[in-house]
């Protein structure tokens, strides 16, 4: 009797400390040996439900990320396809006239050497 007594007084304070849980399933029908034992399985099954709802919000969140992400994304493309970016072409353009003016250079004076040789 008293350690049953001592059972269910551990049972209750594990039980306070760890609050009411308001979608708590009943109790099977097969019992525990100690309400220790009991106490801490109901303790354990509390945590994994909370551990359950913040991956379940996390879930949410990084699908909701995902949403925004692939939104962006083909935003971004259809603004480049509208837009090309001139800046870049510009440069590129630039250089390409360096390269253009640079290899005429050599071919005039390669054209001068040979003109003078003759």
């Amino acid at each position: 009797l008293a350690f049953e007594n001592a059972a269910l007084d551990a049972r209750r304070k594990n039980l306070q400390r760890s609050g009411p849980e308001p979608d708590e399933e009943p109790e099977s029908p097969v019992k525990e040996p100690s309400g220790a034992v009991q106490g801490d399985h109901m303790r354990q099954l509390y945590l994994l439900r909370e551990d359950n709802a913040r991956l379940q919000s996390e879930m949410v969140a990084v699908r909701q990320r995902l949403a925004n992400l692939k939104r962006t994304k083909t935003s971004k493309s259809e603004r480049e396809v509208s837009e090309p970016n001139w800046g870049r072409t510009l440069d590129v353009m630039q250089n390409e006239l360096e390269h253009c003016r640079t290899r005429q250079r050599k071919i005039q004076t390669s054209y001068d050497q040979r003109l003078h040789a003759l």
